[in-house]
């Protein structure tokens, strides 16, 4: 496939990869993907936007080389280096060491430690300017989407915008622009755009807010992405999806999420006890418990992930089983991140017969994802009301610690 002109001297550079199945290592990409880069040629410099995967990369020199020498080539804007947008640079630099990386201070940092060789660097940041003759380029700082090296570019006589991973998908076209999107597609499309968005942006939605309101006074005719189509059409559509997706609408009222395991119905006293605790001392609060088995779990999974991620508070529950909490709970635990979770309160508790390391296994996590984690409690075999009386205060300390926006470890 040949480079395709996107506007006087821009055109795009990518390649297609209708055969790709994972995109690192948990991104299912059943449509494939494509990596893509653009080239803008001024009246006096010569620049590349980003580059493609590095088996790609003979692919990709033709289609350089169908437009101009690699050593005139006077600049290479990296946006974000994550290898899939930054691998073929080492070869670049190699090819034309006089090249000049634009990109932010971070990411020249980061890049110096992926392509090993000494190169040429500019580092730019918010409302920086390149003139290219005739063709200006002003930078725009998009830190966290997703990585902190993020810039954008927007191309101000074009009114085109670079983006780098923001507002694109794994999904492989090779008419390459939305405009020729079949309507028949737009399903796969939609569906490519969402599965994209989800692993990458949605632990980042403050950031894609920031960035979408920080282009507001920008005409925006295109956007040029990293991945899949170029947007030459229904720019503020997408924009505006992704607006709703990063848009959070939370109740007033403070959340709790109590996901737990219970073989024998010890756990499951020991979590609507927890849940009594908490609304003796904060009536307001919603707390929704989630009991777990193999049966159940993947038909709750999406919802309590999704509950997970809007709690004030999480509270698991393990019973031990081989001297560990179960497969359940730990895929629960994985599916959890700093980013995300950290910062929520926490807490683990269960009911165990021999040995009981679930719950202290379950706590050392919680505190490994940063939650801020009130003492555990786990009880031998069947609570009764003796024992139930720290499960109790646990539930009364989440509670407390709620009301008053600090943790409160204090049981007694």
């Amino acid at each position: 496939m040949e480079s395709l002109k996107l506007a006087e001297n821009v055109y795009w550079l990518g390649v297609q990869d209708h055969d790709l199945e994972v995109f690192d290592v948990v991104m299912e990409t059943k449509y494939g993907t494509s990596y893509n880069s653009y080239f803008v040629k001024g009246e006096e410099k010569v620049a590349l936007f980003d580059t493609v995967k590095a088996p790609y990369f003979d692919d990709y020199l033709k289609k350089i080389e169908g437009l101009v020498s690699i050593d005139k080539i006077d600049y290479l804007i990296v946006h974000h280096t994550e290898p899939d947008h930054a691998g073929s640079i080492e070869k670049l630099i190699k090819l034309n060491p006089n090249l000049t990386i634009i990109a932010s201070a971070v990411a020249i940092r980061y890049l110096r430690n992926i392509v090993n060789i000494d190169f040429k660097s500019q580092a730019v940041k918010m409302n920086d300017e390149l003139d290219l003759g005739g063709r200006t380029l002003k930078f725009i700082s998009a830190p966290n989407l997703h990585w902190p090296d993020t810039i954008y570019s927007y191309l101000v006589e074009e009114e085109i915008l670079f983006t780098c991973d923001s507002f694109g998908s794994h999904y492989a076209f090779d008419e390459v622009l939305m405009s020729k999107l079949p309507a028949s597609k737009n399903e796969d499309y939609m569906d490519a755009l969402l599965n994209y968005y989800n692993p990458i942006f949605a632990p980042f939605k403050t950031y894609v807010l920031k960035a979408i309101a920080s282009l507001s006074n920008y005409k925006i005719r295109m956007i040029c992405p990293g991945h899949g189509p170029v947007l030459d059409a229904r720019i503020e559509e997408i924009m505006n999806i992704y607006k709703e997706w990063s848009t959070e609408n939370f109740s007033m009222d403070k959340l709790v999420v109590i996901p737990f395991t219970s073989a024998y119905g010890y756990t499951k006293i020991m979590a609507e006890t927890i849940k009594e605790g908490i609304l003796m001392v904060n009536p307001s609060v919603e707390v929704r418990l989630y009991d777990l088995d193999i049966k159940s779990y993947p038909e709750l999974k999406e919802q309590l992930l999704q509950d997970l991620y809007q709690a004030d508070a999480i509270a698991i529950g393990a019973t031990t089983i081989n001297k560990d909490a179960v497969p359940i709970i730990w895929d629960v635990l994985t599916a959890m991140n700093p980013v995300t979770h950290g910062g929520k309160f926490g807490a683990a508790f269960g009911s165990y017969g021999w040995s009981g390391e679930a719950v202290d296994n379950v706590h050392a996590r919680l505190t490994q994802l940063k939650l801020k984690m009130i003492d555990p409690v786990k009880l031998c075999f069947k609570p009764d009301e003796e024992k139930l009386v720290d499960v109790l205060k646990l539930g009364k300390a989440i509670g407390r610690s709620l009301s008053e926006g600090k943790l409160v470890c204090d049981l007694d």
